[in-house]
């Protein structure tokens, strides 16, 4: 629509000479291309039981007008209708037609995924249609054709060789009716994939899975960011042999605790007289009987040489995630000790995100802590620019608001050096 001033003026010209009517004529055609690249900068398509959206814009990219539009899509995001019962899988996407939709768009940078599902890529199929120009990747909400592995997310590369940045976010396992064995095999994938920022996001038990993968298939030299959301005790073993080998050209770490749970040995045995063994085997998967002292040297932090900025999440649980016998969890300010004291000298930027479910809990943690050991190792950092504490949700990642008054006067008072040289920050 155009603006209710230019009409008026279009409209007066009428009533005057015909050159001024050219004159607008020629403005509307200089806007020609610049109306195309914002309405075609980002295309939205949905894909449902009944409307397929993807199939309708393959259609029109083939059309004259669709010639003429896709050089300005830049982005496009493709959503499906997210499907809650457990044994029914999410819209379908195959990466062939994938492929071949997004290797007619010649600027296309950034791709979102949706609600969907893709059966993956066998030893025998043939490749897709590639699109060396996308750089960003973003999956929210992908459901799984096989629960025993990861590389089903990972076939994306197969399309995207040149990816840059990969995003996810809820990768949901499912138990379809038409299962794929698990161990099928599978195509090669590219090698020395230039990954440069990872943020992995996805449901329990699958980060270490991801981390392998990265091993076999980055190039250690690309990647400078990196993002876990799900770590869990399982998981640090083989997180730490990765930042060895990248920690050469990592400049940003962020590490989210909220799936860590060190219980006692004593905890373990009150919970086996209450649940069932399956069950409990499955819940060691998540609270491991190891101690904090023997886990969190394997992450080897201090390999990261080049590390600028390190970002921790901390969660505020005083409760078990079931229900059962009260457990005395081994604090997770334990944890942060143990991490922190791992900090290479490169580190500019400290910052620390608080979970604040119940304030009382919360003083009682941090009135805990030994903040003279905090402050004295954090003195050592001869880079050390700024240390910022503010207030985080576990689920969502752009939530971050101030922490209550008597935190941020509390950690002044702890941490007085910070304070007065202005490192540290709320």
């Amino acid at each position: 629509m155009f603006p209710v001033e230019l009409v008026d003026t279009i409209v007066d010209y009428l009533h005057n000479d015909k050159a001024s009517i050219i004159s607008c004529s020629l403005v509307s055609k200089t806007w020609a291309i610049s109306s195309r690249y914002h309405l075609f900068r980002v295309v939205f398509l949905r894909r449902g039981p009944d409307d397929d959206g993807i199939d309708r814009f393959f259609q029109f990219i083939h059309s004259p007008w669709g010639n003429i539009c896709c050089p300005f899509v830049r982005g496009l995001r493709i959503t499906g209708h997210m499907s809650h019962n457990v044994l029914q899988l999410d819209p379908i996407i195959d990466l062939h037609t994938l492929g071949a939709v997004v290797n007619m768009l010649p600027r296309l940078e950034a791709l979102e995924l949706k609600s969907v599902a893709w059966p993956g890529l066998e030893a025998g199929s043939s490749a897709p249609p590639t699109s060396a120009s996308v750089k960003s990747l973003t999956v929210t909400h992908l459901s799984m054709w096989v629960f025993s592995s990861v590389e089903d997310v990972m076939d994306i590369f197969h399309v995207f060789p040149n990816l840059r940045a990969i995003r996810t976010h809820d990768i949901i396992w499912r138990h379809p009716c038409r299962t794929k064995p698990a161990h099928a095999l599978r195509r090669p994938y590219p090698t020395e994939l230039r990954l440069e920022a990872i943020v992995f996001r996805a449901c329990t038990g699958i980060t270490w899975s991801f981390i392998e993968f990265a091993q076999r298939a980055l190039n250690f030299e690309a990647l400078t960011s990196l993002s876990i959301w799900q770590l869990e005790v399982g998981d640090v073993k083989a997180l730490g042999k990765f930042l060895s080998q990248v920690g050469g050209n990592l400049r940003y770490l962020h590490l989210k605790l909220s799936q860590i749970r060190f219980i006692d040995g004593e905890a373990e045995r009150v919970y086996l007289q209450f649940i069932p063994c399956r069950l409990f085997l499955l819940l060691m998967y998540w609270f491991s009987t190891a101690s904090p002292e023997e886990i969190w040297p394997l992450l080897n932090l201090s390999d990261c040489t080049a590390l600028d900025t390190f970002s921790l999440f901390i969660p505020m649980d005083d409760d078990p995630l079931i229900n059962g016998p009260a457990i005395d969890f081994v604090p997770y300010w334990d944890s942060v000790l143990l991490i922190l004291v791992q900090l290479p000298l490169s580190i500019k930027g400290l910052r620390i995100g608080l979970e604040v479910l119940d304030e009382d809990f919360l003083e009682e943690l941090v009135l805990d802590l030994d903040w003279d050991w905090i402050d004295a190792h954090l003195q050592r950092l001869p880079e050390l620019k700024t240390v910022r504490f503010l207030r985080e949700s576990r689920w969502e990642e752009n939530l971050k608001e101030e922490l209550p008054a008597w935190i941020e006067n509390s950690l002044s008072r702890w941490l007085p050096m910070l304070k007065a040289t202005d490192i540290l920050r709320f």
